[in-house]
């Protein structure tokens, strides 16, 4: 994959590199993602790159023939112009050859390339999160601090679901602290707050709208959108587990959502908080 076939890749500040490995034969031992994340983390950091996740034991298809795995790494512009004779960044080839040292041998079906989706999707994460940095940024000054149980050390993340030429739309989420009501063990045991605005329905009719339903968003859940509504209805919006939406009794026990909203972001920023720390966020 070439800069000319995919011109738009050079007017992203970053651009995110997938280092993917088949492994038909499930030669690599489980947990290769949990082993080489901090080692690949500060690998990537020294380089001026930021290490995204692990695709780790995942399939194509379902069954072991398809079985791979795959590194994401985001890389400066800067950084994804300078290439080697081999055609990866300069970044990227030390990246790729401390993986191959924690793979079996044998293990020689690597795809290292561009991943344009996701490039695309984290820079208009990134245009959102400047769009909407008047409320961001009071919300996490607000809570700088009271997040715990490990939820203090990730990042929260805008994330978009649909774009076209009209609309692109968007979530924000921030973890606060494991859900008191969620076994540790269990695949969703934090409490998450979403902040946004409130979108009309009929937004989500649009191209962009149809395609951030496909991955489950809805309203009135707390949504990015540009461009942005001309009065916004600043809103926020924490899920406890086990509710749900459909109104089906729920095999745990009671869930809730607590939801906000508010004419000025600064002010819901402040209540949220406040709220917040009632709730679940009070010192032990």
């Amino acid at each position: 994959m070439t800069d000319e076939e995919h011109p738009d890749l050079l007017e992203y500040d970053w651009v995110v590199w997938e280092l993917e490995v088949r492994d038909p034969h499930v030669l690599t031992p489980p947990g290769v993602g949990e082993r080489t994340e901090q080692a690949l983390t500060e690998l990537a950091g020294g380089l001026g790159c930021v290490f995204d996740h692990c695709v780790d034991d995942d399939s194509y298809d379902g069954s072991d023939a398809g079985t791979y795995y795959a590194w994401l790494v985001r890389v400066p512009q800067a950084e994804h112009r300078r290439r080697g004779a081999d055609g990866l960044p300069l970044v990227v080839a030390p990246l790729w050859e401390f993986l191959r040292t924690q793979l079996p041998a044998g293990l020689d079906a690597w795809t290292v390339t561009p991943h344009l989706d996701l490039s695309f999707r984290r820079a208009a994460g990134d245009l959102l999160k400047d769009a909407y940095a008047d409320l961001l940024d009071p919300v996490e000054v607000a809570l700088l601090g009271s997040r715990r149980e490990g939820a203090e050390r990730i990042e929260p993340l805008v994330k978009v679901w649909g774009a076209d030429s009209d609309y692109v739309i968007g979530t924000y989420a921030m973890l606060l602290a494991r859900d008191p009501d969620v076994p540790a063990d269990e695949s969703a045991p934090w409490l998450v707050l979403e902040v946004g605005v409130t979108a009309d329905p009929s937004l989500l009719t649009s191209p962009a709208g149809t395609q951030a339903q496909r991955f489950g968003v809805s309203t009135p859940a707390p949504l990015l959108l540009l461009p942005r509504p001309a009065r916004p209805v600043w809103t926020a919006a924490v899920t406890t587990h086990p509710f749900t939406n459909d109104h089906s009794p729920s095999p745990r026990g009671v869930g809730a959502r607590h939801q906000w909203t508010a004419a000025d972001p600064a002010q819901l920023a402040a209540r949220v908080a406040r709220d917040l720390h009632a709730l679940w966020l009070h010192p032990h």
